[in-house]
């Protein structure tokens, strides 16, 4: 058995570079193959390593290695510096596996880039997978666009809208921002510039502003931002119409109120500084002349009435006019009644006035009162008693019109 061991240990020496290496990989548990081609480095230590000398210049050869591992001790700050001095930008310095075997490069501590890029070419450059706990990129701050993304990078399936809270958020040249929800503020609406700013769409059914009503100027537009265009004054349904509306005082111009305007019987006494004046009341709608207007008395004295006196038009009614009571004083009892004479006499009353040594008045008229404009009045005595040596007869009616 030893036999056999030797000759493979001879058989693995002599088939080895004389640039290679053979090592125990810890984290795989198998052994790795280190090869450089064409250059030399320290001598081969006991674990079967060899250090790389400082400023280690492989020449136009390169390393080919399966497994590195720096040892810490170095007196610089870094274990490996690859540096390319032939003076052209366009060659890659350090590969890590090719494009047939994408290998990665673990590393545990920080990444510290001290000048240049971090580029991927054509291919997605992913940082941090699902196990990230959170992602932090942290600048000088001392200026704007410390962080700069590509136009267009960043959508709504990038964005939680549900997490965005707090410090202001700026949009600038932006598109629409459209949510299902609700926008709450505790600040302000603004819109930059002298621009204009457009609140809902022609897809909008409606705009419904919402307050606490609690007190006056809850909803406070600029001084001449709404003109007649702006409000729909008709009579249909949501249309400014029955409510009331105030103005206030000195607000409203000459000529903006017609009377087509006021509807009939809605302006009280109160609302108005007239009076109505001496013999007239103002009501709800109307304006009236007071009784004594239009309201008059006239009469007629007889010396020495008999039965036989009967006189023709002892008034003439100049305009319509409707008597509501007859009044009579005499010494002694005078039978008699009115009538109304339109070239057929009638009794104003069905029952004739008797006044007897004193007066008598009959304001229930049950016969016919009315007198139109040329009618005449006729006085009938029926019968005297007692002799009596004067009567004095009056009537009051009222004009029509």
């Amino acid at each position: 058995m030893k036999k056999i061991l030797l000759i493979l240990l001879y058989l693995l020496i002599i088939t080895t570079p004389l640039f290679a290496v053979w090592k125990f990989n810890p984290f795989t548990g198998e052994l790795d193959y280190y090869e450089s081609t064409g250059v030399g480095g320290g001598d081969l230590k006991a674990d079967g390593t060899v250090p790389l000398t400082a400023d280690w210049d492989v020449g136009a050869f390169h390393i080919q290695a399966l497994h590195f591992i720096a040892d810490g001790t170095g007196t610089s700050l870094y274990d490996l510096i690859v540096n390319d001095n032939d003076g052209v930008d366009d060659e890659d310095v350090l590969t890590v596996g090719d494009s047939n075997d994408l290998d990665n490069i673990l590393v545990w501590g920080d990444i510290t880039l001290s000048g240049g890029n971090l580029n991927t070419g054509n291919i997605p450059l992913v940082v941090g997978d699902a196990a990230t706990d959170s992602i932090t990129l942290t600048t000088d701050g001392t200026g704007d666009a410390e962080v700069v993304l590509p136009n267009d990078s960043i959508g709504d399936a990038e964005i939680a809208f549900d997490e965005v809270t707090g410090a202001d958020l700026t949009l600038t040249d932006c598109g629409a921002i459209t949510s299902s929800g609700t926008i709450t503020s505790s600040g302000t609406f603004d819109a930059t510039g002298a621009v204009g700013l457009v609140l809902g769409s022609a897809d909008i059914t409606s705009f419904t502003i919402t307050t606490d009503g609690t007190g006056n100027a809850e909803f406070v537009l600029p001084a001449d931002v709404i003109g007649d265009a702006d409000i729909d004054w008709g009579a249909g349904a949501g249309q400014v119409s029955g409510a009331d509306i105030t103005f206030a005082e000195g607000d409203m111009t000459d000529s903006t109120i017609i009377s087509a305007d006021i509807k009939n019987g809605t302006i009280v006494v109160a609302d108005t500084a007239l009076t109505a004046g001496r013999s007239l009341t103002w009501s709800t709608d109307d304006m009236v002349a007071d009784a004594e207007l239009y309201t008059d008395t006239k009469g007629i004295y007889i010396e020495d009435p008999t039965a036989d006196d009967d006189f023709k038009s002892i008034w003439f009614a100049k305009q319509a006019c409707t008597i509501t009571s007859i009044w009579a004083e005499s010494d002694q009892t005078v039978t008699f009644m009115l009538q109304v004479d339109d070239g057929s006499p009638s009794d104003v009353d069905t029952v004739d006035l008797a006044p007897a040594a004193g007066t008598a008045e009959d304001t229930s008229l049950d016969g016919d009162t009315t007198m139109a404009s040329g009618d005449r009045l006729d006085l009938a005595v029926t019968s005297v008693a007692n002799t009596p040596t004067w009567v004095s007869i009056h009537f009051t009616f009222t004009y029509d019109d």
